[in-house]
């Protein structure tokens, strides 16, 4: 018969056991702890053993850490949630032409005006402008996507999507 202990009981008997917990640099390693201790204080651990619970934690922290370290990325990208539009937009412009240019003289005791030089030519070209836009399209309200973010804030979190991994991994859920 295997004896029980809880997480807290696991952390009184050696505070260790989360030295090798890796975590994306954006989590600070010791509230994240802190937070599951008072969490799932009570909670059954499913490896009583202080040696084989750090050494399963590492394993499987370094194998999570790919996916923890994109979520924490992503919800840390710099936006404004205002804005549904972000980006650069080119334009092209071609045309073509016939230009023509006479130029006309009057003698000194005279006002008619005769040709002293004419010039005539095709031309062709090609411009290309580039120019942000930012703002809201007006397909979303703005208050529409204010209760978007606040809604994607509330739910995830970087510290309670670990614990929430963490305890279905680790924690025995049967009271």
């Amino acid at each position: 018969m295997q004896a029980w202990i809880s997480l807290l009981g696991l952390y009184r008997w050696n505070k260790n056991i989360f030295d090798h917990f890796s975590l994306p640099a954006q989590v600070n390693k010791d509230t994240l702890t802190t937070m599951m201790l008072a969490e799932f204080a009570e909670l059954e651990i499913l490896y009583p053993d202080p040696e084989t619970f750090d050494t399963i934690l590492q394993v499987w922290s370094a194998a999570r850490l790919p996916a923890w370290q994109k979520l924490a990325n992503a919800l840390e990208e710099n936006y404004d949630p205002l804005w549904n539009k972000d980006g650069t937009v080119t334009e092209t412009t071609t045309g073509s032409g016939t230009t023509s240019q006479k130029l006309q003289v009057s003698a000194f005791n005279s006002d008619a005006l005769h040709d002293s030089q004419a010039s005539s030519g095709d031309s062709s070209g090609t411009s290309t402008t580039t120019r942000r836009e930012t703002g809201n399209i007006g397909v979303t309200t703005s208050q529409a996507m204010l209760t978007e973010e606040v809604e994607l804030r509330s739910k995830f979190d970087i510290y309670h999507l670990i614990m929430a991994e963490f305890k279905r991994r680790f924690c025995i859920m049967v009271y």
